[in-house]
This record gives structure tokens, C-alpha cells and sequence, in this order.
């Protein structure tokens, strides 16, 4: 009886950890599953505080009877947070952990178990600073204790959230960095460029969208260079720039084509328009004196002279606007 007890206790077992490893398994796999799903609607969510939402959804889909938020905060000022989003937690208890969390600094073992003391709430709180350039990223749940594969399931949804975060933390700065001329700081052709084609699309499918096209050069630029030097030949591009953006519209796509020239897209405007605003800029920007360095201690004053053409989609086929001005 003693043998059969014992075969049959030792089967129960057996069969207790192949269940629970298969149940692990399972949750593991379709852990799996929602991170790569997660990270495939990455580069279809925009904003990161969208992309964190979805992400929290989806995760909360799999585990609903937690609620989960997560917050991006500053490493080295836990009172700045970047982001935050909750799914399945009250605005109460939000405002609360939010209240907590940027007053706490990261723990040691990078897991921290809080409890609230309004109403004796149990959050468990899991850190990592590995990714998003310069900021920490923390997922909270709401429950007593988590189980080792909600931990690891926890940890690898951190990790993964922080490289897509950190891209698209970066995007904005690349985008803007590609896009500008990094003398002036306005619009490169590139981007000049691709403001025009826009423009000719929108005159090719609706004929009312009319735009106009200034070219402006700066008269004297080499004699700058040659007399004063290529410090004060920048300091000339860099100032005239400044003056040209001042008097642009909001509308306008202002950049510059390269070395002494640049250019107005004045988007949306008749020929009319665009005379208006060249005539602004032969007021208000030619003449106007402007203080260069003279290669030695002192300054030299000269007067901006600009050479401004102008072309219309009105009056000839919008692909030679840039070429006729």
C-alpha cells in the first residue's frame, strides 16, 4: 500500500510541474507574442505618449485583472517626468503615484513594493535606465505580488518599450537636423525642395492652390570673404538669414539653397501676394547695416545688398517656378 501511495504521490507530482510548465510555457509564448505585436505597431504609432498607451493596452489585454501604468522620467531629476500613462487605474490613484513617483529615487535592486496610504493599495513598481536617452522608464502594477513570469514579463516589456521610445524621442531631432542648414538654422534645399514639390502637387490637383517662388541673393558675399575673412562672410549669412526670417509669413517655407542665395516658397500666395512681401523685404531688410568681424579686434559695418527674383505659378507651369525666377 506504502509502494502504490508513493508511486501515486510521486505521479501527482510529476504531473502538477508538467502543468505548470506547460501553463508557463503558454503564458510565455503569448507574452512573446504581444511584444512583437507591440513592437510591429511601433513605427504605425507617432507619439510616444500614443505608442506607450498602445503598449499598456495590449499588456493589460493579457494580464486584465492588473491595472498597469508606466512612466518616463528624468534619471537625474526624478521630479521631471517625460511621459506618463495608466490603463486600468483610477485618475484617484494616478494622481497619487504620480505625486509618489517623482519624489522617490531609484532603488538599489531596481524593484520597489508601495503601498498607498489612503486606501492600503498595493503597487509593485519595476525600474529601468538602460534606454531613453538620459531617462528612466517604470512600469507599476497595481497587485499584492506578481508572479516570477509577470517579473519577466515586466522587465522584457521595459527593455523592448525603451528602444522604440528612445527612437522616437530621436526622430524629431533628426528629422531636424536633416532638414536644416546648420549654419543659419533655417530650412536646407532638401527640404526646400521638398516644400516645392509639395506645393506643385497641391497647384496640379486643385488649380486655386497658387504659389509663388522668391529667390533672394547676397550681393558681395566673396568680397567679404576676401577683405574680412570666412568668419565674417558666416557672420553676414548668418545675420541676413535672421533679418529674412523676421519679416516671413507663417505660412511661407523659408531656407537657404546654398552659399549666398536663398529662398521664400510663399505657399498658397498669388503674384500679387509674393510682390507684397518682396517689397516688404527691399524696406525692411536691404540696406539695413549689419557688423562683421574685421579679422582683428574690431567690427566692420557694411550694408546688406539683396538681389531678390520672383516667379508665380500663376503665370507659367509650376515645375520652371524655380527655374525662371
Amino acid at each position: 500500500l506504502a509502494y502504490v501511495l508513493g508511486v501515486g504521490f510521486l505521479a501527482y507530482n510529476q504531473n502538477t510541474r508538467l502543468v505548470s510548465t506547460t501553463r508557463g510555457v503558454e503564458e510565455r509564448n503569448r507574452v512573446f507574442q504581444v511584444l512583437v505585436e507591440i513592437s510591429s505597431s511601433a513605427d504605425l504609432v507617432g507619439e510616444v505618449q500614443e505608442f506607450i498607451l498602445d503598449a499598456l493596452q495590449r499588456i493589460h489585454d493579457l494580464y486584465p485583472k492588473y491595472g498597469l501604468g508606466m512612466v518616463v522620467r528624468d534619471v537625474k531629476r526624478p521630479g521631471v517626468l517625460r511621459f506618463v500613462e495608466f490603463v486600468g487605474i483610477s485618475q484617484e490613484e494616478q494622481n497619487v503615484l504620480v505625486k509618489y513617483l517623482s519624489a522617490t529615487s531609484t532603488p538599489d535592486s531596481r524593484e520597489l513594493t508601495w503601498t498607498n496610504p489612503d486606501n492600503g493599495i498595493i503597487f509593485q513598481m519595476v525600474f529601468d535606465n538602460s534606454r531613453v536617452r538620459g531617462n528612466e522608464g517604470i512600469m507599476v502594477i497595481r497587485a499584492r505580488e506578481i508572479s516570477s513570469l509577470l517579473r519577466e514579463a515586466t522587465r522584457l516589456s521595459l527593455e523592448m518599450l525603451g528602444v522604440h521610445i528612445e527612437n522616437k524621442m530621436l526622430a524629431p531631432d533628426l528629422k531636424h537636423a536633416a532638414e536644416r542648414d546648420p549654419l543659419t538654422g533655417v530650412y536646407n534645399r532638401g527640404r526646400l525642395d521638398a516644400e516645392l514639390a509639395s506645393a506643385i502637387r497641391s497647384r496640379k490637383q486643385h488649380g486655386a492652390m497658387e504659389f509663388a517662388v522668391l529667390m533672394i541673393d547676397v550681393i558681395g558675399l566673396k568680397e567679404v570673404n576676401d577683405k574680412y575673412g570666412h568668419e565674417a562672410g558666416d557672420v553676414l549669412i548668418r545675420e541676413t538669414a535672421v533679418a529674412l526670417q523676421k519679416v516671413c509669413r507663417a505660412t511661407d517655407a523659408f531656407g537657404r539653397y546654398g552659399g549666398d542665395e536663398f529662398v521664400v516658397i510663399c505657399c498658397g500666395s498669388s503674384r500679387n501676394d509674393a510682390e507684397g512681401l518682396r517689397e516688404r523685404i527691399k524696406r525692411e531688410v536691404s540696406g539695413c547695416e549689419i557688423r562683421l568681424p574685421d579679422g582683428g579686434q574690431g567690427k566692420a559695418a557694411v550694408s546688406l545688398e539683396l538681389s531678390i527674383g520672383l516667379a508665380s505659378s500663376s503665370d507659367i507651369e509650376p515645375e520652371k517656378v524655380l527655374r525662371l525666377e
